[in-house]
């Protein structure tokens, strides 16, 4: 066992890792990617397996409607919606976090009120679930 090497040591037919089989899958600026649904030419982006008229009906069929949401879903979603309306329009002021990040994302504090939010980053938001979960 002297003179093996670790990749002698490794049965033939053995996956030695994905370091080789990544290399191997680079991106080709000129290469053709296909939809993965239709066969199709994909139009979303270079990280997205189908095109976008395949996702939309896949949306379509398991997304439900508006009105088939419960009443408390719809109230979350509309609130959503119109807090999303009143920061375009400037009524609400996006602010850093807490600990002073830049990239927040929005907290609702209360669905009945859409202008009681919390900015607050992706850490401080966990730490949020987190600790109301315990």
């Amino acid at each position: 066992m002297e003179g093996l090497s670790l990749a002698d040591a490794v049965p033939r037919g053995v996956s030695r890792g994905t370091l080789r089989q990544r290399s191997r899958r680079r991106y080709r600026p000129g290469a053709v990617r296909v939809c993965s649904g239709c066969g199709g030419p994909r139009d979303r982006g270079r990280y997205r397996s189908y095109c976008r008229e395949c996702h939309n009906t896949h949306a379509r069929a398991t997304r439900p409607r508006h009105g088939e949401l419960s009443a408390e879903a719809r109230q979350r979603a509309n609130c959503r919606s119109y807090t999303h309306v009143l920061i375009r329009r400037g009524k609400i002021v996006k602010t850093p976090c807490r600990c002073g990040a830049t990239d927040v994302q929005v907290r609702h504090l209360d669905y009945a009120d859409p202008y009681a939010v919390a900015f607050e980053c992706k850490v401080c938001r966990a730490d949020t679930r987190e600790a109301a979960a315990a």
